[in-house]
Formats: structure tokens, sequence, C-alpha cells
């Protein structure tokens, strides 16, 4: 999916993140998004930038499989 949810505002864009995450437990889902809402609930993140003319490709997995938000929460209460 490329950017389905550029044009949602935060209510409908952490709706749309939650049913993502929910389906995502069967199943393989690839998404193209620059939401902070929807990065920080992924499981896996690839990142891509321009580097002297060619494609750097950084990926981020959480060893224990958690997304980015519950990592988060969980250091803030720490």
């Amino acid at each position: 999916m490329d950017e389905v949810d550029a044009h949602l505002d935060t209510e409908n864009n952490e709706r749309l993140s939650k049913v993502l995450l929910m389906r995502s437990k069967d199943n393989q889902i690839i998404m193209v998004t620059l939401k902070d809402t929807s990065v920080g609930k992924a499981h896996m993140i690839y990142g891509v930038y321009p580097k002297e003319g060619m494609s750097q490709i950084v990926r981020y997995r959480h060893l224990k499989k958690e997304p980015l938000t519950e990592t988060k929460s969980r250091a803030s209460i720490e």
C-alpha cells in the first residue's frame, strides 16, 4: 500500500493502524508511509534514502517483536 494514510486525520490514522496491526498477525503487510502513528506500530521498518546517487537502506526490527510505540511506552515507565 502506498501512503493510504496520507490524507487521514490523527484519529482515523490511529484506527487504520490498529486494523492493519490486527490483520498483520497472520499476514505480511507492506506499506509506504510518512505518518509517525503507522511507523510506530510496525514490527519491522525499512528506511530508504539517497546517498551519492545510490539508494541506501536501513532496517529496524525490535528483538522482542514489539512495535516501537510499545517499546517507547515501556522506556518512559522505567
